[in-house]
This record gives structure tokens, C-alpha cells and sequence, in this order.
């Protein structure tokens, strides 16, 4: 992965990780609280929040419906700006 890719990936789970934790302050909610709804390790919680690790389709649809919002919008605020729309290379297997 280039150092550009591997910059746009860690800024944009930064961002969806600040979403997160914005809607889930909005909601009065603990990150053990909102992990155990959402049916996720609060470990893992903690490293989305953070920009650690950026979550698949399924389990943001999971925070969302934990926080009682749609998917669009846990994921309004979210800045895209950084994602790199270069062609990865393909090879044939």
C-alpha cells in the first residue's frame, strides 16, 4: 500500500471514527454502552472511534441502528476529501 493510500485510509477512519463518537455522545451513551447494542467488543469500539480501524458496511449499520440514526446519517459529517480515486493494479490470477 502506498504512503498516500495508507494517509487516505487513516484519515478517513479518523473521520468516520469522530462521527461515531459525536452521535454517540448526542445519545448519552458510554462506549461499553453503545458497543454491547451494537453487538461489537468495546475494544473494538474503542479502535473505530480512534481511527484504528475502519469498519465494514455491516457494522456501521449496526452503530446506526444502536443510535437509533440512519446510516447516512452517522455518516454525514464524514470528510472524504482525502480518498485517493487512483486505479489499483490488477493482476490476473
Amino acid at each position: 500500500m502506498s504512503d498516500e493510500v495508507k494517509q487516505s485510509s487513516d484519515q478517513l477512519a479518523s473521520s468516520v471514527g469522530a462521527c461515531i463518537v459525536s452521535h454517540r455522545e448526542r445519545a448519552g451513551l458510554e462506549g461499553a454502552t453503545l458497543a454491547r447494542a451494537a453487538g461489537m467488543a468495546p475494544a473494538y469500539l474503542w479502535r473505530v472511534e480512534h481511527g484504528r480501524s475502519l469498519p465494514s458496511l455491516r457494522n456501521l449499520a449496526r452503530l446506526a441502528k444502536a443510535l437509533d440514526v440512519s446510516l447516512s446519517a452517522l455518516l454525514a459529517q464524514a470528510d472524504i476529501s482525502s480518498v485517493v480515486l487512483d486505479n489499483r493494479p490488477y493482476e490476473r490470477g
